[in-house]
Parts: structure tokens; sequence; C-alpha cells
């Protein structure tokens, strides 16, 4: 998360949600003798999730953890809709680069569930019953646009299909917003740039949802936890 704010104050300051700490600071400087200019550095650290000893804990963790990588994005295309800034290429880059990650990892474990044997990739190894146990988790609360209508659907499904709908969104988004990311003849207009802000969080609410391994617990689950 603070990565994500440090990296959407350089690629959109003027909807960075630092600005109002740097002005209090630079106020405070003015104001006050004796105090000192504040700047900040972020170090990255490793994410404690891929670290376990479940597999299916560290799955889930990669996915969460890439998609949290496309925050300045969603705030970058927010700012381009509203026609207060542009649109950063390096944002772009990393949709590319997250939407492949996501795809190789959701095909290494479609290859080994379907030949039942585990996978070694340079990630990690891959074991056959990933997809058998994402397919028994079950995510609440799913909704999606239907195609013909643009209603939500709603209903519970199980993880799998839901990570299988929110790489589809994705999609969905990249395609919108790639003429602006190849800086083709064609633009892109406020109605595709909208569009794709609703896609794009579509995907982001729905890993959250599906993904994220640090999240509470809904209230009719408080009964099922294991006491140690």
């Amino acid at each position: 998360h603070l990565c994500n704010l440090n990296d959407i104050h350089m690629r959109s300051p003027r909807q960075s949600p630092l600005n109002a700490m740097l002005e209090e600071l630079e106020h405070s400087i003015r104001s006050f003798r004796g105090l000192a200019k504040i700047t900040w550095q972020f170090k990255y650290s490793t994410y404690p999730y891929v670290d376990s000893k479940d597999q299916l804990t560290v799955f889930l963790g990669k996915c969460y953890h890439l998609a949290q990588e496309l925050r300045p994005l969603l705030v970058n295309i927010r700012g381009v809709a509203n026609q207060d800034e542009f649109f950063q290429r390096d944002n772009y880059r990393v949709l590319v680069s997250t939407r492949r990650t996501l795809v190789t990892l959701l095909e290494e474990m479609n290859e080994a569930f379907r030949h039942k044997k585990e996978r070694k990739t340079t990630t990690g190894l891959v074991p056959p019953s990933l997809k058998a146990r994402l397919q028994t988790t079950i995510v609440e609360g799913y909704s999606k646009s239907s195609n013909t209508s643009g209603r939500r659907i709603s209903g519970d499904v199980s993880t799998d299909v839901a990570l299988e709908s929110a790489l589809l969104s994705l999609g969905r988004c990249a395609d919108l917003i790639r003429p602006a990311g190849r800086l083709t003849s064609q633009s892109v207009s406020q109605e595709k740039w909208r569009d794709a802000i609703r896609q794009l969080e579509h995907f982001l609410d729905l890993m959250e949802t599906a993904c994220d391994p640090d999240r509470p617990l809904p209230a009719h689950q408080w009964g099922m936890l294991s006491i140690a």
C-alpha cells in the first residue's frame, strides 16, 4: 500500500493522497524555525503470504499482490476520464505485465490439474490439487455484468471461476485503453475510459474478495474458526 501511494504520487501527482501531508509540512517549515524538511524512501519487502507452507495461500497471495499493483492505474484512468491529467504509459506496461503473469499462473495451475502431475515453475511448485482446492472454496456475493442487458448477476461461485472472470474484465480494460498505451493514431473516447474504469474496478474488487489471504471473515463464519 505504501509503494502504491508512492507510485500514485509520482505518476498522478494531482491526485496524490500525499499532497495534503506535503502542504502541511511546507507550511510548518515556513511557520516554525528549526524544523527540518522531511523526505522518505520505500524499500520493498517480501509479501508474507507468498512464504506460507500452504500452497493455496501462496497462490492466492501472489494473485492478490499482483492485482494491487494496478491501483495506481485506476487512479490514473479516473484522472484521464475527468480530464484532470494525461495517461501514463508506465501504468499500461504494468497492466500488460500483470495480466500476462496472472494468465501464466492460471495456465500452470490448469496444466498441473489436467495432467495430475506437480509442475515446477520459475516461482515454485504447482501441485495438481491446487485447482481442486480452488473449486471447493466459494466467493460469496460474486457479481458480473450480463453480456446482453448489462445487469449485474449475483451469486456464489468457486474461486477458480471468480479468477477467470476477473481476468476477463482485466483483458477488456486492456483492450479499451490499448490505443493510449501504444500511442496509436486511434483515440480513446471518454465513454471507453469510463468503461475501462468499470472493468478495472470489477477486477480489483473481485480479486480482493477472492484472493486476499488477510481479508476478514464474514460474521456467519466466525463460529467455524478453530481454537489453537
